[in-house]
């Protein structure tokens, strides 16, 4: 019996582990679409250094993201989302707005892939 309990035990402990990583995935993920998603907004309005402190903020919160993700994913999605986070820092500093956006669409793009290949459903199952 006490082995029937501990292997139920292990399986409650396997899913309240693959649920955390699903809502954490989820959440570290959606808060990077948003940022990238204001940015792309005040890239057609806002000056240099506005622009420039925003878009090292959000390198800032990928990089603490970047560390729970590479625990959980492919790093392949990684450094191409990373790739795209270093073009914004490039294109910032070289304010050049039309490849800025563009950046922030592909980086946009690429954190989205990350959370629709590894949140839990029924296509990523079977």
């Amino acid at each position: 019996m006490k082995r029937f309990y501990l292997s139920l035990l292990m399986i409650v402990g396997v899913m309240i582990t693959a649920l955390w990583i699903h809502y954490s995935i989820g959440s570290n993920t959606q808060a990077l679409i948003s940022s990238l998603d204001n940015l792309y907004e005040i890239a057609s309005y806002a000056d240099e250094d506005t622009l420039a402190e925003e878009t090292q903020l959000l390198a800032n919160q990928w990089r603490k993201s970047k560390k729970f993700l590479k625990c959980v994913t492919s790093n392949t999605h990684i450094e191409a989302a990373q790739r795209c986070i270093d073009l914004l820092l490039i294109y910032t500093s070289e304010a050049n707005r039309s490849a800025y956006r563009q950046a922030c669409f592909d980086a946009k793009d690429s954190i989205a892939t990350i959370k629709d290949n590894e949140i839990i459903k029924k296509e990523n199952i079977f």
